[in-house]
């Protein structure tokens, strides 16, 4: 089966949460997201894309609980993937919905309809980190996301995260003007991304203060800044960044941003 590069996968698994609302309402909110991906078979995208949005709104007409969010490669090779998200559940959500598809035959409708233009399929489950995340209210336009993807050093998972959670608390405290989002893969290796929401390219022009400036003004020098991210990038092996866009025309006729 081809692999969905981890960046993309954790991307769509935390875009569109309206996070700073479902945190707001409760103390613990249901944090895990659901996604599927689909890699369509050569130059049958618009086939694919005409079907899909006929399962869409078949399992909205057979009462749907769950939205669903559809995000295609920006910037890349991997042109030919879709991916296909809810959020937020908790667990035994995923126990009820699977059993409401299997009363609604969506399986079937998609067997009949969808599958014969695929190549391969994948499934993923992620944690949203809502404590450390601060992603712009709902309504907002968001129709791109930045995402850089961190793979952790084995033993340095609580180090980052203990990093990750001071920048983040810095970040809101003083006011970083980005939105952003934290999430974790679960099962397979460890991983952590940072995901960035924009709603058009030039919104991605650099802040004129970058951040490692930012932290030194906030923290009161420049070495407890620089020693920061420091223990930050050190519990990292590699990283990587791109770019995925939300298309909200394939995407559940209910889903509202």
């Amino acid at each position: 089966m081809k692999l969905l590069s981890k960046s993309l996968f954790m991307a769509l698994c935390m875009f569109g949460a309206t996070l700073n609302a479902i945190a707001e309402e409760e103390a613990t909110p249901p944090n895990l997201a659901n996604m599927w991906v689909v890699h369509v078979k050569a130059n049958m995208a618009g086939e694919f894309e005409a079907a899909f949005k006929e399962h869409i709104a078949f399992r909205e007409e057979q009462g749907d609980p769950n939205s669903w969010k559809v995000f295609t490669v920006a910037v890349g090779s991997d042109l030919s993937t879709y991916s296909i998200r809810s959020c937020c559940h908790d667990w035994a959500d995923f126990d009820s919905y699977e059993a409401w598809e299997a009363e609604a035959g969506t399986g079937t409708h998609w067997n009949a309809n969808v599958d014969q233009f695929i190549n391969s399929y994948e499934h993923y489950f992620s944690a949203i980190d809502f404590e450390n995340s601060n992603w712009p209210e709902a309504g907002t336009e968001v129709n791109l996301v930045g995402v850089t993807y961190w793979n952790v050093k084995p033993g340095a998972t609580a180090g980052m995260n203990a990093a990750k959670a001071k920048m983040s608390t810095l970040a809101k405290d003083h006011g970083w003007p980005r939105n952003w989002s934290w999430a974790s893969p679960i099962g397979g290796g460890g991983g952590l991304v940072l995901v960035s929401p924009f709603a058009t390219y030039a919104d991605m022009q650099a802040p004129e203060q970058n951040f490692a400036d930012f932290l030194t003004e906030h923290m009161g020098s420049e070495e407890a800044a620089i020693e920061l991210l420091n223990g930050f990038s050190s519990s990292a092996s590699d990283s990587n960044y791109t770019i995925y866009r939300y298309r909200k025309d394939l995407s559940s006729p209910s889903d509202e941003e």
